[in-house]
Parts: C-alpha cells; sequence; structure tokens
C-alpha cells in the first residue's frame, strides 16, 4: 500500500477505534502556530521532535507541498508550501522512518 493510500485509509477509519500508546509509545511531539489561516500565509514551518526508526524519514501530506525537511538539534524543520484558498478542513502529517511506527497528526484549516 502506498503511503498516499495509506493516508486516506487512515483519515476514513473509524474515530475512537485506534488503541493509545503507552508512555514509552508516546508520540513525538509537532510544534505548528496555534492558528492556520489560508491565504494570510503562504508558507508554513512545522518542527518535529526527534523520529523514532532507522534510516532517512518519509513525510506525506493531503494539502500544500512539501519543500524543505532540514534537520535540525535532534529533531525536524519542515517547510509547507499551502495552497492559497480550497482546502480540506485538516492538515494531515504522516510520518515515518524504516523500522518506526506510522504516526498521523491533523492541524486545523481555517480560511
Amino acid at each position: 500500500m502506498t503511503p498516499a493510500a495509506l493516508l486516506v485509509a487512515l483519515t476514513q477509519a473509524a474515530p475512537g477505534r485506534a488503541e493509545r500508546p503507552s508512555p514509552e509509545q508516546a508520540q513525538p511531539r509537532l510544534e505548528a502556530p496555534a492558528k492556520i489561516i489560508l491565504g494570510a500565509r503562504r508558507r508554513l514551518t512545522l518542527r518535529l521532535a526527534s523520529l523514532p526508526g532507522e534510516g532517512p524519514p518519509r513525510f506525506e501530506l493531503n494539502v500544500g507541498k512539501l519543500d524543505r525537511v532540514k534537520p535540525r538539534d535532534g529533531a525536524f524543520e519542515l517547510r509547507l508550501r499551502l495552497p492559497r484558498r480550497r482546502a480540506p478542513k485538516e492538515l494531515l502529517l504522516l510520518a515515518r522512518r524504516r523500522r518506526g511506527p506510522l504516526l498521523l497528526y491533523r492541524l486545523a484549516l481555517q480560511g
């Protein structure tokens, strides 16, 4: 299954059915602006704490384009280009490394 197809399957899954990770398996924190308003900003920078697993990271988005991924201070800085107007209500970011868990982040979009 391709990452894009997996992303679609995850977003269509019934809410509340996913198992909660134990504290030692907690999902790495994603630093993002409190509000993401389309049209007000064209570029967005996100910071993802260290990603578990081995090998280079892979990221998939449902909205916009990923311009750059830069390792910085044990974390990853992601620079995205957002659409000007039309988009779904959520930006979904799928992140993973080989031999690591599949992580899904949801960010609300406004505008």
